[in-house]
């Protein structure tokens, strides 16, 4: 209602992340999104975010991302750059990425990752608003955070 903030996620994901060295420089980054599994704990809020007022999610099943750049800006701090693609609209997009580290963990190598951004929905055709006294019911800024385990293959 244009004070508050509603938190959400996507339950069916998938994302592939191939590093050619140990400090992830210049990885490459491809992440699939089902828009129709978006959860904000509320089925009736979710069912609209569903519907052809915001994500259309079943005529854009899908949202995704794929990196054009991923680079190191000081110690554990990146910057990744990509085209953000949803509704039909593709953009560039850029985010901070924090490396988190790296453990073994029984045979497996394991990285975290601290990914956060914000978008403009209106710049993807989410444009969907009503107002009230207060202004916008739903604002435009969406923030954008990922918490990332990779798993280390092909060892």
């Amino acid at each position: 209602m244009g004070i508050s903030e509603v938190s959400g996620r996507f339950t069916k994901f998938n994302g592939t992340v191939t590093a050619k060295t140990e400090d992830f420089e210049n990885a490459s980054i491809l992440i699939t999104i089902d828009a129709a599994s978006i959860n904000t704990d509320n089925e009736k809020r979710d069912n609209h975010l569903r519907s052809e007022d915001f994500l259309h999610a079943e005529k854009y099943p899908e949202i995704k991302f794929e990196s054009t750049s991923f680079e190191q800006v000081n110690g554990n701090e990146y910057k990744l750059i990509g085209q953000l693609s949803t509704r039909g609209v593709t953009r560039k997009e850029e985010f901070k990425v924090k490396y988190k580290g790296m453990i073994e963990s029984g045979e497996q190598q394991k990285a975290a990752f601290k990914l956060t951004g914000t978008i403009n929905r209106f710049d993807y055709n989410v444009d969907w608003n009503d107002t009230f006294t207060g202004g916008l019911i739903a604002g435009k800024e969406v923030d954008i955070s990922a918490n990332v385990m990779l798993i280390k293959s092909g060892q």
